[in-house]
């Protein structure tokens, strides 16, 4: 009869790195849900079932915490974008694709909890420096995506078409909480083709 064996105990240092996980999703799925003006420590200890004191431990201060969680999400989001690049490359960009997929992520729950937190930035500068440092990580992710995607399609301007794309779409994130997600959606449903005719304009005299 085979002896049974007991469970290994986790150590201290897992258990204490299992808890800062568990305070950080609660805390990403607070932003998502709550936005980041009403998110508070407490409010994400009872998400994680800790004590606040805990939430306190892990991160010294709230910005610190949403900061940090904040990254993740934006980490996340760079991991969804890679994961479209496993494909195999198909030859000449297809620029309505890339903006397809570009807007599913901005209107997306993950999406519109950043989106929160660049207007938070106006009365939160601490935010700044960690937004603007996602942002540079998304672009890069976005264009090396586009790039394995469509290696044969010589593209100067891709990048800069990417940050323009995306400047476009965080005006239109911003009004989510003024005219609603539908009216959004209509109105980038509006703005798409006058994209892709002025990118289509810009290749030819390329």
């Amino acid at each position: 009869m085979p002896m049974e064996t007991t469970p290994r105990r986790p150590t201290q240092a897992e258990r204490r790195a299992a808890t800062r996980a568990r305070v950080l999703d609660a805390a990403m799925a607070g932003l998502v849900d709550d936005g980041y003006a009403t998110l508070t420590t407490r409010a994400v200890a009872e998400r994680a079932g800790v004590a606040q004191s805990t939430v306190m431990h892990h991160f010294g201060t709230r910005e610190e915490l949403l900061s940090e969680a904040m990254s993740l999400i934006g980490v996340r989001l760079i991991e969804e974008v890679l994961a479209d690049a496993q494909r195999e490359p198909r030859g000449p960009l297809d620029r309505a694709e890339l903006l397809d997929g570009l807007w599913a992520r901005y209107k997306s729950p993950a999406g519109l909890a950043i989106g929160n937190l660049w207007i938070a930035a106006w009365n939160a500068p601490e935010l700044a420096g960690v937004i603007r440092q996602l942002e540079e990580r998304v672009t890069d992710a976005i264009v090396a995506a586009a790039e394995h995607l469509a290696p044969e399609a010589a593209d100067p301007g891709l990048r800069a078409f990417v940050d323009g794309t995306q400047a476009m779409m965080r005006g239109l994130v911003v009004l989510v909480p003024i005219t609603g997600v539908d009216d959004v959606d209509a109105r980038w449903e509006t703005i798409r083709p006058l994209m892709l005719r002025a990118a289509s304009g810009v290749d030819a005299q390329g």
